[in-house]
């Protein structure tokens, strides 16, 4: 009777699947079969020495490894034919869905920008920032729209950016808070993720990350009689990747790391400026 291997015992349920196997491979690789003594005569019995046999049983032997090494590779390529399936089959379900398939990408920025403004008032800016804060605040922006239903809020659209052949772009949910005196915070409600048609220019949004974010702008008056702007932010969001993603992991969370503290350090000293600029052009000197 041939033996299974035992390294084919882990991969069938049962001796009935190798059975079934071997039974289907041609005659030769089957195993050699002992010749039947029933027909012979009792002489012609006795003239089987022990060395026909056993070099009969060798060659048996032999056919018995290339069965065995024949269903081994068939059963594992079966299995991994099986599991390919399997994952092909859950992607597209993943696709279906919407699902990211467990992929994200967590980046944590932190950054400051600060400027001065000669002879500038704490109460001055006070008042200039109760008119203009919502404006003058939201600086470096792709564009900006209102929220339908949220009068308070803004949809404030950042500069896509290309990673190879794909065109992401977020999209933030803000409210701009003017403190009583000295300070004013840039809110965001919601952060999402999506992609740009290159064609169209239409933006889809797909994604929300999950996110904690601080960003503040304050002024005080300095010894000097000038008036010190400082516009700090921090955070720190996880965005989900599509299943299909292209990119690695990795290589995603390097590029966004670049392209958002760059996108970040740029928009401090440009919402800065903006708001030197309008705040001079609204107040002279000789107003304070």
């Amino acid at each position: 009777q041939v033996q299974q291997p035992v390294a084919v015992r882990p991969l069938v349920r049962g001796r009935g699947m190798l059975s079934k196997a071997q039974t289907a491979l041609p005659r030769p690789l089957v195993g050699y079969q002992k010749p039947s003594l029933t027909n012979l005569s009792a002489g012609a019995a006795r003239s089987l020495s022990v060395a026909s046999l056993a070099d009969s049983w060798a060659a048996g032997a032999t056919h018995r490894d290339q069965a065995q090494v024949l269903l081994n590779g068939a059963l594992v390529t079966g299995l991994c034919a099986r599991a390919k399936r399997r994952r092909m089959q859950r992607r597209a379900a993943q696709k279906a869905s919407g699902e990211s398939g467990g992929r994200s990408v967590t980046i944590t920025v932190e950054s400051s920008a600060d400027s001065t403004i000669p002879r500038g008032t704490v109460s001055s800016m006070d008042s200039f920032m109760r008119e203009n804060a919502a404006s003058v605040c939201l600086a470096n922006m792709d564009k900006i729209t209102p929220v339908p239903g949220n009068p308070d809020a803004k949809y404030v659209y950042l500069a896509p950016n290309d990673i190879g052949d794909y065109r992401a772009q977020s999209r933030l949910t803000v409210r701009v808070d003017v403190a009583e005196t000295g300070r004013v915070d840039v809110v965001i409600l919601d952060m999402e993720f999506g992609s740009v048609d290159k064609k169209t220019g239409e933006a889809t949004f797909t994604n929300r990350a999950e996110f904690t974010s601080e960003n503040v702008i304050t002024w005080k008056e300095t010894a000097s009689g000038d008036l010190e702007l400082i516009n700090s932010t921090r955070g720190t969001s996880t965005t989900p990747l599509p299943w299909w993603f292209p990119i690695p992991d990795i290589v995603v969370k390097q590029l966004f790391n670049v392209i958002i503290k760059q996108v970040v350090s740029g928009g401090l000293k440009k919402v800065n400026q903006q708001i030197r600029e309008k705040y001079q052009g609204e107040y002279s000197p000789e107003d304070f």
